[in-house]
């Protein structure tokens, strides 16, 4: 999905207009609509992950979004609806890989004997 289609995407609208309206980063409906959005599209580039890895790669994106957030380095006030929504479809989409990468990492190499 484009993310010029996105434009309407309730939840995006939710993160800009909470962000434009900040107070304090730790607005919990401004992070329910960053997870929310980061779920699907989490979901949509790893359905084939455990439930429980795909929620774990959504928390770790969310986190790091809040800190990003907090110290100034992410500000979707600034942003586009658009902008706000390829954002985040890419943190979800490089979380997969990452985890993806990770995974790999770990599992043993079989001798070619076998």
């Amino acid at each position: 999905m484009s993310p010029e289609r996105n434009i309407g995407d309730p939840l995006v609208t939710r993160i800009v207009d909470r962000a434009r309206a900040r107070g304090s980063g730790r607005d919990p409906e401004l992070w329910l609509a960053v997870g929310g959005v980061l779920t699907r599209y989490v979901r949509r580039f790893a359905s084939d992950l455990d439930p429980q890895v795909q929620s774990d790669i959504v928390s770790e994106k969310t986190l790091d979004l809040l800190v990003r957030y907090d110290h100034g380095q992410w500000s979707p006030a600034d942003w586009s609806a658009a902008r706000v929504s390829a954002y985040l479809r890419s943190m979800a989409r490089f979380g997969v890989a990452d985890r993806i990468r990770e995974t790999s990492r770990l599992r043993p190499e079989l001798p070619e004997s076998l």
